[in-house]
């Protein structure tokens, strides 16, 4: 389940650098407009969940189950996150593109949750 997530993960950063060459293809000069909404690198970095209390000699170590809750927290933080962004434009194409990547993220969280629920349910492992 992370495996896929994570190349969902790899194909939204695509996405989202064709979003923006097409938008610059579309507006030319836009790379020299005023900015109208920043973005705060602290914020983004305020998504990662600490992950110090699984550190064992300079490396993760981790239960499935702790990996879960890891991925479920950083899903949900990252949805919050895209859709707080999209509230902050008007009805355009970018809040579009904030929209659906807050969808998708939505979309990941649910998967774990339901993988979780399975593992809890079987002997299978995750």
């Amino acid at each position: 389940v992370l495996e896929r997530i994570v190349q969902e993960e790899e194909t939204h950063l695509n996405d989202l650098k064709i979003e923006l060459e097409g938008v610059i293809d579309q507006e030319k000069g836009l790379e020299r407009a005023p900015i109208f909404l920043h973005f705060d690198p602290c914020e983004l970095e305020r998504l990662i969940p600490d992950l110090s209390a699984f550190e064992t000699n300079g490396a993760l170590r981790m239960e499935a189950k702790s990996c879960l809750e890891i991925a479920m927290q950083l899903e949900q933080r990252a949805a919050g996150f895209f859709r707080e962004y999209a509230d902050k434009f008007i009805e355009t194409q970018g809040k579009k593109v904030f929209q659906r990547f807050a969808d998708e993220e939505l979309k990941h969280y649910e998967t774990i949750c339901r993988r979780a629920e399975e593992s809890l349910s079987s002997p299978i492992s995750i």
